[in-house]
């Protein structure tokens, strides 16, 4: 009680949508969540649209048999880890994005063996992070990410301090994870 008494005044507030990863200017660009849904990153909306694919089918399927295999699987599968380690804000992971891909692609065989678009959904992601991975697409823009949103030429993340060209050997610690 005594807490309430001394903090007695109330305001009201109306939460906006963000994330800990969220900067100011990308509220101001109304990009709350950059690191998942990129409006710039041509993976992200690949991995959205296949996830949706993957939702729809296997709730149009409810009577399937393998319908609670294939659920289970899908409320695994919805986690952030694809989108994230696409992002390239500074983290990335060929790997993973495959890995994840291709485990979406196996939920979706439980349902329906022979989906042309899940297909060519999963291959339009595996191969253009393939190119970002070859290409060294992903260097640049992780780059150009913790080049922006500095003070004095520093900047935070995950409350450590990455000072400008540091990122490098930064990333060489696992920011970005590439083999």
């Amino acid at each position: 009680m005594k807490l309430l008494k001394k903090y007695n005044k109330v305001s009201k507030i109306q939460p906006r949508p963000a994330s800990w990863s969220t900067y100011p200017e990308e509220l101001n660009k109304e990009i709350p969540y950059i690191l998942w849904q990129d409006p710039e990153n041509q993976i992200h909306p690949l991995q959205w649209q296949l996830l949706a694919t993957l939702i729809t089918l296997v709730e149009k399927n409810a009577r399937h048999r393998n319908y609670r295999a294939a659920r289970a699987k899908l409320d695994q599968a919805v986690a952030s880890d694809q989108f994230w380690w696409a992002s390239a804000k500074p983290w990335w992971s060929f790997e993973i994005i495959k890995k994840k891909t291709l485990e979406l692609y196996h939920l979706s065989l439980l349902i329906d063996k022979n989906n042309p678009a899940v297909t060519k959904l999963v291959s339009e992601i595996i191969n253009l992070a393939g190119q970002w991975q070859k290409s060294g697409k992903f260097k640049k823009i992780a780059d150009r990410y913790l080049s922006t949103n500095q003070t004095n030429g520093v900047r935070y993340i995950g409350g450590k301090k990455i000072v400008g060209p540091a990122y490098r050997q930064a990333s060489t610690r696992g920011l970005v994870i590439s083999h």
